[in-house]
């Protein structure tokens, strides 16, 4: 039968690996159904992506002080996810529940920009960025399309010899 299921947040105190076997149990024991999920669980998400790319529609809230805004992400996302290594295993999903991520060339990048920015006093920048490293500067298109299809905005930190790259 087709049925309508609405659950706010099913995933709430459940580790990670417990969050994506749930989604994933979820998504395939209820194929010719529609389930209406809300989650702040980005194993969640990424167990829904593992078991029903292919039907997964994300839609993506965010909130400022004085309004809010949909997001739709671009379904095919999901695939580009599940098929890549680099998208499929850092935390790029991640992103969805961030204003923003900044993605560097390597982990050690990560951590210097980062610490640099809590040095300058850029605290809110801090709080509501998600760093991600690219696993090499071949990488950082996809994922910056990757961020941009999931309604993230990313922001690029490259080393210098990324302009002298054909």
């Amino acid at each position: 039968s087709n049925s309508v299921s609405l659950v706010d947040e099913p995933d709430l105190y459940l580790h990670p690996p417990q969050a994506y076997s749930l989604a994933k149990l979820m998504a395939e024991n209820n194929p010719n159904g529609q389930l209406v999920l809300a989650t702040h669980s980005a194993r969640f998400v990424q167990g829904l992506v593992e078991a029903a790319e292919d039907r997964l529609q994300l839609i993506r809230l965010e909130r400022s002080k004085n309004s809010s805004s949909v997001h739709v992400a671009d379904t095919s996302v999901f695939q580009r996810i599940k098929d890549d290594p680099v998208l499929k295993f850092t935390s790029i999903v991640e992103g969805l529940f961030y204003k923003s991520s900044v993605i560097c060339e390597d982990a050690n990048d990560c951590l210097l920009y980062r610490y640099a920015v809590e040095k300058v006093g850029r605290r809110g920048l801090d709080d509501e960025t998600l760093w991600l490293s690219a696993s090499g500067k071949y990488n950082f298109s996809k994922m910056i399309r990757t961020s941009m299809a999931l309604s993230v905005r990313p922001v690029c930190v490259a080393d210098f010899d990324l302009i002298s790259q054909k």
